[in-house]
């Protein structure tokens, strides 16, 4: 059975609360940030899923010690074992 994809806001809630009990609020607060400003002045589509896949990657590298495979929408993005690649799709 498929889960149901949550909404932004119920994501970031979620990242938020996991944050908070690794004791990096802050950090990931400002993650959100910069990337909210990067996206905000970003009119190509392909460039802003790229940006939303890096921001992802650097809260997957934080809250989860960037261990293991990182997936959006069925795509790995992050493979620890290759750090600096990000997987196009194709």
């Amino acid at each position: 059975m498929k889960s149901r994809i949550l909404s932004e806001q119920e994501s970031r809630r979620n990242i938020l609360g996991i944050a908070r009990e690794h004791g990096c609020l802050n950090e990931v607060i400002e993650i959100f940030k910069k990337y909210d400003r990067l996206l905000v002045r970003c009119t190509n589509d392909q460039e802003r899923q790229h940006m939303s896949a890096l921001a992802n990657i650097e809260l997957h590298k934080m809250l989860g010690n960037g261990r293991g495979i990182l997936e959006i929408n069925g795509q790995v993005v992050y493979d620890n074992m290759d750090d600096t690649k990000l997987i196009e799709k194709k």
